[in-house]
């Protein structure tokens, strides 16, 4: 279930950056494969992707345009993580 995997990508995202430094080109195609998950139907993916967002921090400025338009996503979990993104990415 894509779900899933992407529940398990944020879980892999939090452990290797705390083990390692990632590079540019790994982070732009995480930060594409997540910005691309905030647009799944199930509210969980969403909120994940922006979790995700938030814990690349501003190496995730490209996502900025997207998670403001989470702010007014129809789950207000969503937009709470989005909101708590933007202020990780934009600090």
């Amino acid at each position: 279930n894509d779900q899933f995997a992407r529940s398990g990508a944020v879980s892999a995202l939090d452990a290797i950056q705390r083990r390692h430094s990632l590079s540019q080109p790994v982070l732009d195609s995480l930060v594409n494969l997540f910005i691309q998950a905030t647009h799944d139907p199930f509210y969980s993916s969403r909120l994940d992707a922006a979790l995700a967002l938030g814990m690349i921090g501003p190496r995730a400025v490209k996502a900025v345009p997207r998670l403001r338009e989470l702010l007014g996503d129809q789950d207000s979990s969503v937009a709470l993580y989005a909101r708590g993104a933007l202020e990780k990415i934009l600090k």
